[in-house]
């Protein structure tokens, strides 16, 4: 790249020139190959414990209150699922039983197959056993937020910046709307995974700095970290970012030089690859094997490329925080805190005033081209016929193209707010002077946003929700309104101090920033829910449990969640990710929706005939809804606003029916059956057979129980009645990892009426359902070989047969992202 001329001390880092960066800024340890810091030790540690406190800070009023409450609104995903997986795991494990299946909700689905529990996890399983809930969670949630404002800082340092800037970084990363908006949401598995997401990318910059076995095992121990903290969806942009970044570096190559290099750092992303797999293979491989069976691998429909797409309005975001859109649109986010991006007003103007330097001098930068590409992609969804070429994208469909993509060019946006810190600091006007612009345009959008965003984008005020620890707050729009102010202010002041060069506008600029960004995370870090928080009166959980024996009950109300796990009580809807397409489409037909609708949450109707089928005893309804007894309803109990009803028609948990009509095997098949045909589940079972489509067996008849005891989750035990001939119907999920056996022999199991399980029987057998684990075996074999290989690489024991491939590799002079 041809030298620019300017002010000596306008120096460019490496990723921009193409030339090494100075000796100032990013030099190499003799022994590690790390970025070794000219600022002292005091320095570097001060810088990590500001951005790690000042990310802490809001929360700092509700310590007391962690050990009773939980961290987040109501109704957020903590309170829907996270803690009730989290305790099913825990109780499951002190019983004894690895927690392979669910049992509780819709009629049983996999448990471990999926990473609602994060037992995997070592931080979570280490807190899950050692303290109770809610503490465990809450503690779990606020050390990674720690960890992320760190490794922001980390990252930062590892790309050349000093203390400062990197504190800065830290500090906007831990307070802005990447994390914070999570833990208000209850996005518990995301926290975990985004938590390392800095540390990736900062090992693997050092990896392309210097490639060596050593940095390909320490960027494959922080890859399988954020693989293990369950979301897998960031894990995948994670890998997209990390594959972009090394076409870029490879791009920056010379010619000569570029097949050696790419050589060499395929040998090291394979290293560092095969370690990240091989530790999350313990949470991987079953995951991978339940995605075969998964609702989510159904073809996808236009519709769910753009359901959570960034629509163009949300980019207010970037400059009017907790900006929302109607629940009701079409495409787009639901709430304020699904698709944040507000990183605070002086963050922002610093990243474009970066980003505006670039572009005046020609110079390249891998961070802002992230950030361009992570606002293109996180609305790429909504172009005309856009799913047509976002089908061939690995892995997009699974992961449906959500526009949370975009907190990747967040993060990439903070370092390029940072680069711009450690410019002023350098240079003064000359390189303030882009930012200082782009901070007086930001002014003005602030002022115009604020007084003319249309109804139904703004957040409504509330005169209930009362803040403490606010010296001058007593609602939360007040709140925000002075935060703005400050904001404003601030850009004003930053803009003034620039023209002036006074040498210490950083200064002022990075507290005023400060207080911008904790007024802002103060709000959504004041809200907790009690510990006994329920979406139902004690008197109904009480009620499912004593008469559970009689049948499921219907999940409570309209609001669904997985209480039911923690109550032990069964129910046929629920909310859960983890759901096998079998299910999925009784569930569809139920509710009357296509077949490749994704069931997530789901409230069964109140009459459906596979509802007797599912075993479905009980009904909630609401006293307001007129229901009254009946022939097939008989009233029980009253609670509050809703009463209790028998269902007189619902089918036993298992029974002997003699009749059976087999139906063909694929969901379309069985969704056309169950959707169009006349069948009556009270004489009649549907079974899933290719080879005997269209044909029926035995006589209709009437189903006779049969007796049935569990065994942990994993085995299920029934006597048959002896002198009963025919088809024994289980009404608990069909999945192909059941197996069963009769008097010790196997049989083989049948997807009976599109969900349940069905064996056939002659009278009198023992019957044993077991639930196989062979995948979950596999996975923990093969994380365990990858930790005993890398012990016995950190004790010497394998050093004499590594290859020598990943002997140390000079590329200090190439180009860099």
């Amino acid at each position: 790249m041809r030298k620019k001329s300017g002010n000596p001390k306008d120096k460019a880092p490496a990723e921009v020139t193409g030339r090494p960066a100075p000796a100032t800024e990013m030099p190499l340890g003799a022994k590690s190959g790390e970025a070794k810091f000219a600022e002292s030790r005091g320095a570097i540690v001060m810088a990590y414990a500001v951005a790690i406190l000042f990310s802490l800070l809001p929360y700092a009023g509700i310590i007391p209150k962690l050990a009773a409450s939980y961290l987040g609104f109501p109704h957020n995903d903590i309170q829907n699922a996270y803690r009730h997986f989290v305790s099913f795991a825990c109780e499951e494990l002190f019983r004894g039983y690895l927690p392979v299946w669910n049992p509780y909700i819709f009629c049983g689905t996999p448990f471990l197959a999926n990473t609602n529990s994060t037992i995997y996890y070592p931080p979570n399983l280490l807190l899950w056993l050692s303290l109770p809930q809610p503490l465990a969670l809450n503690v779990a949630t606020l050390l990674h937020l720690a960890l992320f404002a760190g490794g922001m800082t980390y990252l930062a340092r590892c790309r050349g910046l000093s203390p400062t800037a990197s504190a800065f970084a830290g500090s906007v990363g831990g307070l802005g709307a990447i994390m914070i908006p999570r833990i208000f949401a209850g996005h518990f598995t995301m926290v975990c995974t985004l938590a390392w997401v800095p540390l990736v990318l900062a090992r693997q910059w050092l990896l392309l700095r210097e490639p060596s076995f050593r940095n390909s095992t320490m960027l494959g121990l922080v890859f399988g970290a954020l693989l293990l903290g369950g979301h897998y969806q960031i894990g995948y942009y994670a890998v997209l970012f990390c594959f972009l970044t090394l076409l870029v570096m490879l791009a920056n190559q010379d010619a000569e030089n570029r097949r050696n290099w790419m050589l060499t750092q395929l040998r090291c992303h394979t290293v560092a690859m095969a370690v990240a797999i091989g530790l999350a293979a313990v949470e991987m491989v079953p995951v991978a094997d339940s995605l075969r069976f998964s609702a989510r691998s159904a073809e996808k429909t236009a519709e769910w490329f753009t359901g959570f797409s960034m629509l163009p309005k949300a980019y207010l975001g970037f400059v009017v925080p907790r900006i929302r859109m109607e629940i009701s649109a079409a495409a787009g986010p639901w709430y304020w805190w699904e698709q944040p991006i507000y990183l605070g007003m002086i963050p922002l103007a610093l990243a474009l005033g970066r980003m505006a330097g670039l572009a005046r001098h020609g110079r390249f930068s891998w961070p802002a081209a992230a950030l361009l590409f992570s606002i293109i992609m996180a609305s790429v969804g909504l172009a005309p016929n856009a799913d047509v070429v976002l089908r061939w994208v690995p892995g997009w469909a699974v992961f449906r193209g959500h526009g949370r993509i975009l907190l990747f060019g967040m993060i990439y946006g903070i370092l390029l707010a940072a680069e711009q810190v450690d410019a002023i600091r350098r240079d003064g006007r000359r390189a303030v002077w882009g930012s200082t612009l782009a901070a007086a345009f930001l002014c003005a959008i602030v002022w115009a946003t604020s007084r003319f965003i249309p109804e139904g984008l703004a957040p409504k005020p509330s005169s209930t929700d009362r803040l403490s620890l606010l010296p001058f707050g007593e609602s939360v729009p007040l709140a925000w309104t002075w935060a703005r102010y400050t904001a404003t202010i601030a850009l004003g002041a930053f803009a003034v101090v620039s023209a002036l060069r006074w040498k210490h506008a950083v200064c002022l600029l990075l507290a005023l920033s400060a207080i911008d960004l904790v007024l802002h995370a103060w709000i959504p870090a004041q809200f907790i829910t009690p510990a006994a928080n329920s979406y139902a009166p004690k008197l109904f959980w009480k009620f499912a449990r004593d008469n559970q024996s009689e049948g499921r009950i219907q999940s409570y109300a309209s609001y669904l969640s997985s209480e039911p796990v923690s109550q032990d009580v069964s129910v046929v809807g629920g909310n859960d990710i983890s759901l096998s397409r079998y299910i999925n489409t009784a569930f569809a037909a139920m509710s009357g929706k296509p077949k490749d609708v994704v069931q997530f949450d789901f409230t069964p109707p109140r009459r459906h005939p596979l509802l007797d089928a599912a075993n479905l005893r009980f009904a909630a309804i609401p006293n307001n809804s007129g229901t009254t007894a009946s022939r097939e309803l008989e009233f029980v109990i009253n609670h509050g606003r809703y009463s209790m009803f028998r269902r007189k028609s619902a089918l036993p948990r298992a029974y002997v029916i003699p009749q059976a009509t087999f139906i063909g095997e694929s969901e379309a098949a069985v969704y056309d059956q169950l959707t169009t045909s006349t069948v009556n589940f009270q004489r009649t079972v549907l079974l899933c057979d290719d080879s005997m489509a269209g044909k029926s067996e035995g006589t209709a008849g009437d189903p006779v129980p049969a007796s049935v005891a569990y065994q942990g989750n994993s085995l299920v035990h029934i006597r048959v009645p002896r002198d009963v001939a025919g088809w024994l119907v289980l009404a608990d999920s069909y999945y192909p990892h059941w197996t069963a056996t009769i008097n010790g022999a196997p049989t083989r199991v049948y997807r009976a009426n599109g969900a349940f399980r069905a064996i056939k029987v002659a009278g009198g057998e023992e019957v044993v359902f077991h639930y196989q684990i062979r995948w979950q075996v596999a996975g923990i074999i093969i994380s365990l070989v990858t930790v005993g290989f890398l012990l016995a690489h950190a004790l010497g024991i394998t050093k004499r047969i590594l290859p020598s491939a990943f002997a140390k590799s000079n590329t200090l002079g190439s180009a860099s992202p």
